[in-house]
């Protein structure tokens, strides 16, 4: 019944969008009949039908001759949802292509509409989703770069989807390939949980559960003591998180509502440019347009600082129990010095790993992981000499 009642707004705004397109449509197209010696009535009649198929072909349609079986199985009510307007276009660029190979109708038209349908309207409503019109005028090259590699493979995508099942395969493999490079490029900072996200965006319905029952948890984590610093506010993330896992759970677009109402809120209240308001209003993303939320970056900023003193503190507590002081390390330097390095330990002789005579075996840290002198040799014969904590004892160069 939720889902029912979500799909009413979106029916009201294409109505809407297919009459405002529309108008001009028809009106062309009497006069078009009128010149050609039609009555006034049927020329109107004609145009109305004219501009039906027309808006049925490009739009949501649930006419069964504009459903393919693989629609309407089981497989693609999984996997094919929410792709009926883009195998459509799929459709009707391959219908235009056949005809260009086969030499039937206008040449131009068919080439328009290969053009169109293949990839012009894919990349129109791929920018103004990412609000790249926007950063275009800017000066940040590499956000623009960004945004239009994120256009371009978004048309992409849309193109291999409309072809099908196979094609939204194709579609995934590519995009969990690319999610793999890009966390590998992270280093240790990887999040494997992305990856498998991208694997389950085969079904757009339940990647899009997964991925805000995924974000509410990692916003959870991310922001720890936010929420107390900036209090019960819109921004506040654990508000966030809460409403992303009610519309993932029922359907009921909670997060969508406080997204859109932290955007209002922003737009009114924030200190940003003009053009920047006008789009948070129209329902662009913060990210999309470059905008940050002042109070909760200033939120985020006093519960890092917190959270250092608090684990400073910790750690110094933690010390105090077991008996640890600050002991500086006691060998002289090249330049006749003392070594300035120190350490926490209940001994009352230091010296640091710098300064330490090694022995194979040893514990230098004092973290109970012991040290060994790289067992391999080097390209001259002689033995290599970095130290590992390897257990085949050898170093990251000869592994």
């Amino acid at each position: 019944m939720v889902t029912g009642k979500g799909f009413t707004p979106t029916q009201v705004a294409d109505s809407f969008a297919i009459a405002f397109g529309g108008a001009s449509f028809v009106r062309n197209r009497i006069k078009t009949y009128k010149k050609q010696g039609m009555s006034d009535a049927k020329a109107k009649e004609k145009a109305m039908l004219d501009f039906q198929e027309t808006a049925e072909e490009t739009q949501q349609s649930s006419r069964e001759d504009l459903v393919s079986q693989q629609q309407a199985g089981p497989l693609g009510r999984l996997i094919l949802a929410f792709q009926n307007v883009t195998m459509q276009y799929t459709r009707l660029t391959k219908k235009a292509l056949s005809d260009l190979v086969n030499r039937r109708g206008d040449v131009k038209t068919n080439i328009s509409k290969i053009l169109y349908y293949g990839a012009i309207q894919n990349i129109i409503f791929g920018a103004l989703q990412s609000a790249l019109i926007f950063v275009m005028f800017g000066e940040d090259e590499e956000e623009k770069q960004k945004k239009t590699e994120r256009v371009a493979n978004g048309a992409l995508d849309s193109l291999l989807r409309g072809t099908g099942l196979y094609g939204a395969a194709i579609a995934t493999i590519k995009n969990t390939v690319k999610r793999y490079q890009k966390e590998k490029e992270k280093g240790w900072g990887r999040d494997d949980g992305r990856i498998i996200l991208e694997a389950m965006n085969l079904s757009p319905p339940i990647g899009s559960k997964l991925r805000k029952i995924y974000n509410a948890i990692k916003t959870e984590q991310y922001n720890k003591g936010v929420s107390e610093e900036i209090g019960f506010r819109i921004e506040n993330p654990n508000v966030r998180a809460v409403s992303s896992l009610v519309e993932a759970l029922t359907n009921v677009p909670t997060e969508r509502l406080q997204r859109k109402a932290n955007n209002l809120e922003e737009a009114v209240t924030g200190n940003h440019l003009m053009w920047q308001r006008v789009a948070l209003a129209l329902g662009w993303t913060m990210w999309d347009v470059g905008v940050k939320d002042e109070e909760l970056e200033a939120a985020k900023t006093a519960a890092k600082s917190k959270r250092k003193q608090t684990n400073k503190k910790k750690k110094e507590e933690e010390r105090k129990e077991q008996g640890l002081k600050q002991v500086r390390c006691s060998a002289i330097k090249s330049n006749g010095k003392r070594c300035g390095m120190t350490t926490y330990t209940n001994k009352k002789k230091y010296t640091c790993i710098h300064h330490q005579t090694f022995k194979d075996g040893m514990d230098r840290d004092g973290d109970g992981k012991k040290e060994y002198r790289c067992t391999a040799k080097k390209k001259d014969g002689n033995r290599c000499n970095n130290k590992t904590e390897n257990k085949n004892k050898k170093c990251y160069a000869h592994q």
